[in-house]
């Protein structure tokens, strides 16, 4: 922050810079013409606003301000993660003659918002107004369509009935009108327990499917952290969520099916935020969570048992692709303290998570990344997972982990750590496993890229413990500040426990803390990445371009593009 040339006629005598807005810094030479601070680390843009005030030698003084915007780190060449909020425009019921359009404008609508009434017959030019009106339409056959800039306020539930829906010509929850215009909001005015948007056939016996959501807004107006934002119970089938904005409830979305049959569930391109116990609970055959953006979700009593994202009963063919969370389990100190996105509770078959932006900005040591595990009291597995493509960045000590996880694989992630002590990058397994779970084996782990820096310390990799049947190739561990004790890959089984450990990249640390005698050693030189730990592709004459082993490696790399007939080693493959 300079302040030369603040007086063209005289000398300045003082100089006093102070900050009025912003995440709080401290101001070095406060008191002198240049001042500097250090920017916070945020996950989004934010303004920072200061003063100077000056007093030149006739004793006159003025004031002026600067506004300083401070960007989040861009990492170079990742997939892109998250949605963008602005590509879900307005949009129309396949059944328009079935369409009853609603407008009401209570406290927080647009200025230029017009109520309907609920004696009109529906349609957008000539809308219904309330909340009871929409209850009554749908449950009678209706879809739905909430004006863009509304407003609605409900002490009680939205409990929708879908018996009439099918997947051919679905039931439509929806907003109308002008794209530019904010979603229409639901706000429930009622404290404690009470949900937002239900959608329960009430007997086990019964199925719904067929149901849209897209582009809206549920909203706890208290922000207490209680109830259930939007909440599909029982047999459940065909349903797609698109465009949402989730906020202050217990838990954002909670998807709680208790029949083999259900399945086909979507959430995409929303923001789930600021929800007490878990951004999203539960999951059934085919669920599909994309681009999606999961922040600050579990900060109510927040523990270890909190969570941005809780994958329970995924079953078979669960999607988690493209996805932001940040802010998991924030405690008093906002300091993360629970595992931002964790898939257990269940037994699973072809789950894949991949091409997620996983990041923390003040983590403690239980603020794991990503975990495909078994932590309840039933008995659980999870068979041929694929974690590939994800990015983690300065989580807890661990930043991807499996167990009771059978022929698994992690490949073409990124970890990136510069803050926490004692930490594991990848761990197979990451936590014991009690009977009756299935054990672990048969893990692959190959073409990832960890960055151990700052005063982070610990081990890259880690595959050991129990089970057997392991791979390991084409990996690169890299410490930039290593300490005592550090390690890139740590095998404490006998040799013959590991199929394959080949190719594999470090740098800074001991190659292998455990198990002596396996080939797995490509190259302890720097790995030449081009701007670390930003950008972890590989410099043109970098060592470990070329080096791979083709017995066991991915067709594409973290982008898509695909693998050379000798493969890079790490994330990235150059073309």
């Amino acid at each position: 922050l300079n302040g030369s040339g603040s007086d063209s006629d005289g000398t300045v005598v003082d100089y006093q810079w102070s900050q009025l807005g912003g995440s709080a810094v401290n101001l070095a030479n406060a008191d002198q013409m240049v001042a500097s601070f250090t920017a916070p680390s945020v996950l989004s843009s934010e303004s920072l606003q200061f003063s100077l005030t000056i007093t030149d030698d006739a004793g006159e003084r003025v004031s002026d301000h600067v506004t300083i915007t401070v960007n989040p780190q861009q990492l170079a060449a990742l997939p892109d993660y998250g949605p963008d909020l602005d590509l879900c425009p307005a949009t129309l019921s396949e059944r328009g003659d079935r369409v009853i359009h609603l407008c009401d404008c209570q406290s927080g609508a647009d200025t230029d918002c017009a109520s309907g009434d609920d004696a009109n017959l529906g349609s957008a030019l000539s809308p219904k107004r309330s909340i009871t009106a929409a209850i009554a339409a749908f449950n009678a056959g209706s879809d739905l369509a909430f004006c863009r800039g509304g407003v609605w306020h409900s002490d009680t539930a939205l409990q929708l009935i879908a018996s009439g829906c099918n997947n051919d010509t679905p039931c439509t929850l929806q907003d109308y009108g002008d794209s530019s215009r904010a979603r229409p909001q639901i706000s429930i005015t009622q404290t404690g327990n009470v949900n937002g948007l239900v959608f329960d056939p009430s007997d086990d016996q019964l199925s719904w499917q067929g149901i849209r959501i897209h582009n809206l807004q549920l909203t706890k107006q208290s922000q207490d952290g209680e109830g259930f934002g939007l909440f599909l119970f029982r047999n459940i089938n065909q349903v797609v969520m698109q465009c949402l904005e989730v906020d202050g409830f217990g838990i954002g979305v909670y998807l709680n099916s208790n029949d083999l049959e259900s399945g086909d569930i979507t959430l995409s391109d929303s923001y789930i935020h600021g929800n007490g116990v878990m951004g999203w609970l539960g999951g059934t055959h085919r669920t599909r969570l994309e681009r999606n953006r999961f922040h600050n979700n579990g900060w109510l009593n927040a523990s270890a048992l909190q969570h941005n994202v809780y994958l329970s009963q995924m079953r078979s063919d669960g999607v988690v692709r493209g996805n932001w969370l940040s802010d998991s389990a924030l405690d008093a100190n906002e300091q993360c303290v629970g595992t931002s996105l964790v898939a257990h509770n269940d037994n699973t078959v072809d789950l894949l998570i991949e091409n997620n932006l996983i990041e923390e900005r003040n983590p403690s040591a239980g603020c794991w990344g990503l975990t495909v595990d078994a932590a309840g009291s039933t008995t659980e597995s999870h068979r041929n997972a694929i974690i590939r493509g994800n990015l983690v960045r300065n989580v807890g000590n661990l930043a991807i982990g499996v167990a009771s996880c059978v022929d698994c694989t992690i490949e073409n992630n990124i970890v990136v750590q510069t803050l926490i002590g004692g930490a594991t990058g990848i761990a197979s397994p990451n936590r014991a496993t009690a009977a009756p779970d299935l054990d672990i084996s048969g893990t692959v782990v190959r073409n990832n890229s960890v960055y151990f820096g700052g005063t982070a310390s610990g081990r890259a990799y880690y595959v050991g413990e129990r089970g057997g049947d392991y791979v390991v190739t084409n990996n690169i561990g890299y410490f930039a500040n290593p300490q005592s004790g550090d390690s890139c890959y740590d095998f404490d089984l006998s040799a013959d426990a590991y199929r394959l450990v080949n190719s594999n990249l470090c740098f800074g640390a001991s190659f292998d803390s455990g198990t002596r005698g396996l080939d797995g050693m490509a190259s302890s030189a720097d790995p030449g990445f081009l701007d670390a730990p930003d950008d972890l592709r590989l410099e043109a004459d970098s060592v470990a371009r070329g080096s791979g082993t083709t017995l066991s490696v991915p067709t594409t790399d973290i982008l898509g593009n695909p693998r050379d007939a000798i493969p890079d080693l790490g994330a990235y493959e150059t073309p």
